[in-house]
């Protein structure tokens, strides 16, 4: 009766334990019941067949394992095609960064006479080109247009008047690093149990100061917010990666990285508060980290790719994700029971915490 009453949310299945605990018996059961489903691969010449074992690797491809092991099962060694995947906004999203490389890009000169309208259309033309999208009816081209050049035109007249003020201008744009190769630059390389771990990516913006010594890595997003508890949970893997190649390639001092979202004109991030302060209010106070816990921040990720590799390595796949998704496309294959995920997520954070991955003191104030 219990269990019938209780809601979906962490809080909810808790106190039902805690109801529980009075009846052993009735608590044994219960238990039983949240065993997360064993995926294992028992087949030889799968498991000998070296599709865990990855030469190099991307942020993006860690974070998703670090959500769930099953997706990333699902989407990269068994391919499994995405039927609900949205080609066309795919596409949408390459021409937004092609346009944003070619406005913020320091090293290609802009013809001063243009105007920005003029340069906003121009530069989809090129960008549809690089990506074209096929269009089913013509109003889908004329609302995709229209979207496009509004979104581009708003972020970049609001982006361009902020950076006249600002400490922080653009020095690296579409930087990448390991086998992309369009900078020369090597991959990350991580030192991991006996073998080296190699990861490669693309950075959107590396913003830094006058002096070129203090690094701001940008991601951008058409719409969405940093959340820093995920920084601690070990999803949150791209932007201390990203800050790590920074310092390690580039040789600037990480100071922090945001989410900036291209719809709305918002930054969300993480920053080292130590040397954050002595640029006033650039960025906000409520996002700064003490400088202990923001290396800490950075180094707890380089233990979780550590992890990850490792299991990816052992072709561990539980049906046990950190990060379920709402409209997760291998929901009908992973089999996992969506009110059993607040227990999940609460033992993922005790052995955590057991393991030396989690830290006592929050990491934002």
């Amino acid at each position: 009766g219990a269990l019938q009453n209780a809601g979906s949310s962490e809080s909810d299945v808790l106190k039902v334990l805690a109801q529980l605990s009075g009846d052993p018996k009735s608590r044994e059961h219960f238990l039983s019941a949240l065993k997360p489903v064993e995926a294992k691969i028992l087949d030889e010449k799968i498991l000998s067949g070296r599709y865990f074992e990855i030469p190099e690797t991307s942020p993006t491809r860690l974070e998703t394992y670090a959500k769930c092991p099953y997706r990333y099962f699902a989407d990269k060694v068994l391919k499994l095609k995405d039927v609900g995947e949205d080609i066309r906004a795919m596409q949408k999203g390459s021409i937004l960064h092609h346009v944003l490389q070619q406005f913020f890009d320091p090293r290609i000169k802009k013809d001063p006479k243009e105007t920005l309208e003029k340069f906003t259309l121009r530069e989809m033309e090129e960008g549809l080109k690089q990506h074209p999208i096929l269009w089913t009816e013509p109003y889908e081209e004329a609302l995709d247009r229209r979207e496009l050049f509004e979104m581009l035109l708003g972020f970049m007249t609001y982006e361009r008047e902020r950076l006249k003020t600002s400490s922080f201008k653009p020095c690296h744009v579409e930087y990448s690093f390991g086998d992309f190769g369009e900078n020369d630059q090597p991959a990350l390389v991580i030192e991991g149990e006996g073998k080296q771990i190699k990861l490669r990516g693309r950075v959107d913006r590396i913003d830094t100061d006058a002096g070129k010594k203090f690094a701001v890595v940008i991601d951008y997003k058409r719409s969405a917010k940093f959340k820093s508890g995920n920084l601690e949970l070990g999803t949150a893997l791209q932007l201390p990666l990203y800050l790590l190649a920074a310092q390690k390639h580039l040789g600037l001092v990480p100071l922090g990285a945001e989410i900036y979202s291209i719809r709305d004109h918002k930054r969300s991030g993480f920053y080292c508060e130590g040397l954050a302060t002595a640029f006033e209010k650039e960025f906000s106070s409520r996002s700064q980290l003490p400088d202990e816990v923001f290396q800490k921040a950075l180094d707890r990720a380089l233990m979780f790719v550590r992890k990850i590799m490792k299991e990816i390595a052992a072709s561990e796949i539980p049906v046990r994700p950190r990060d379920c998704e709402s409209f997760c496309p291998y929901g009908t294959v992973c089999r996992i029971e969506k009110w059993k995920l607040p227990i999940f997520l609460e033992k993922i954070r005790q052995e955590d915490k057991k393991t030396g991955l989690t830290e006592k003191q929050e990491l934002v104030k």
